[in-house]
């Protein structure tokens, strides 16, 4: 059993994994986390992640990937029990311009999606 993670820059990015660690903890599940993750980032969520094997996968646009359609292929994958995603308040304008990663992410994966949002006022530490 699996639990994914997709990874953004942002208060959202951290809320994400860290209820993913939470969620593959009491599920005894692995994490896999998709995006592009620093490596202060992964070190600090291996530590929040309490002896959970975390794997992770590198998905940028530069490479012409774009991690709202990793996520829901992974979400296809047969270990694969829960996305978990960051959401964040965007203007109208915003959401017309360009896609809503966590929307499609919501509407398209086939598994079980956990939609998060960081606490009020919060920024990544």
């Amino acid at each position: 059993m699996t639990v994914v993670a997709a990874w953004t820059r942002g208060p959202e990015g951290w809320a994400a994994l860290l209820r993913a660690a939470q969620e593959a903890t009491l599920r005894g599940a692995g994490l896999a986390v998709l995006g592009e993750v620093p490596v202060e980032v992964l070190a600090r969520l291996v530590a929040e992640a309490g002896g959970v094997p975390v794997t992770t996968e590198t998905v940028s646009e530069g490479d012409g990937r774009d991690l709202a359609s990793r996520v829901i292929d992974a979400s296809y994958e047969d270990e694969v029990d829960l996305v978990v995603v960051g959401m964040r308040r965007r203007s109208p304008l915003g959401k017309m311009l360009a896609g809503d990663l966590a929307q499609r992410i919501l509407l398209d994966a086939h598994c079980s999606v956990l939609a998060v949002k960081p606490p009020a006022g919060a920024t990544p530490s």
